[in-house]
């Protein structure tokens, strides 16, 4: 996906306000993704496989980007983690550039909307989720798990909103029932490097 010329004009084809305060936030948020490291557990037949990864494997930022014009501000560079980017090939996760602008204000919105886009094309039939789990998920600094439900439904509601072929029903009490659904972008033809 292009980006576009400048911050500036990305910030705008994403419906965020353009400044000083928001640069300063992006590009706080680029350095925190490029130091962000992973592991993943997995069990399988009484064994523990432990997998460490990043996002970013080298990442260049200005020591002082008052210094600089605002082209140079954008071309800061990155180079994915060679993992990380064999994933995105392999499994890619297209998302609706729309949808995202729709609801950028919103991050818990954006971060259901990405969970539901990747479990619900690839499920081979309906998954209950409780309410306790999708705490321990996107909620773990709730204390009570009735403030959790109270405060993510509303942005629940908004990420189904934007992507409307996502079957899933919410059960007050229970949690969510996730059913197999289109991809929010249909897979094309891909050719790789």
């Amino acid at each position: 996906m292009e980006l576009g010329a400048s911050m500036n004009a990305w910030l705008s084809a994403m419906n965020l306000s353009i400044g000083g305060k928001t640069y300063n936030l992006v590009r706080e948020q680029s350095r925190r993704i490029s130091r962000c490291r992973l592991t993943f557990f997995r069990s399988d037949a009484g064994n523990q496989y432990v997998s460490n990864g990043a996002f970013v494997r080298d990442a260049i930022f200005p020591l002082d980007p008052s210094n600089s014009d605002q082209q140079s501000l954008w071309l800061e560079v990155v180079t994915l983690d060679e993992s990380f980017y064999n994933s995105l090939i392999q499994h890619p996760l297209p998302l609706r550039e729309v949808a995202i602008r729709q609801i950028s204000g919103r991050s818990m919105a954006i971060d259901l909307y990405i969970w539901l886009a990747y479990r619900l094309h690839i499920l081979p039939g309906p998954v209950k989720v409780t309410w306790a789990a999708l705490k321990s998920q996107f909620g773990p600094d709730y204390r009570e798990l009735r403030f959790f439900r109270r405060d993510i439904i509303p942005s629940l509601n908004l990420a189904l909103s934007v992507y409307p072929e996502a079957v899933v029903t919410i059960d007050d009490r229970q949690g969510l029932t996730l059913f197999p659904s289109p991809a929010p972008v249909k897979e094309r033809n891909r050719y790789l490097p």
